[in-house]
């Protein structure tokens, strides 16, 4: 009997998450592939080359979203 995958994680997406990574793909893809960090705070995009993230989204409602940063 093949055993179930083990999930590792879980992202949830609104469609306008999806439209903006659709928009940004080619800005942010490596050989064709898009990378994604997901964190407490939402969802980002690595920026290719560079130490930082642009923001994508989340279908969470934060305090206070001037409270973090990339």
């Amino acid at each position: 009997m093949v055993s179930r995958p083990k999930r590792l994680a879980t992202a949830a997406f609104t469609k306008d998450m999806v439209k903006t990574l659709n928009k940004y793909f080619d800005d942010y893809q490596i050989d064709g592939v898009v990378n994604l960090d997901v964190t407490d705070k939402g969802i980002w995009l690595p920026v290719p080359g560079q130490e930082r993230r642009k923001f994508l989204g989340s279908v969470t409602i934060f305090d206070d979203p001037s409270k973090f940063r990339s």
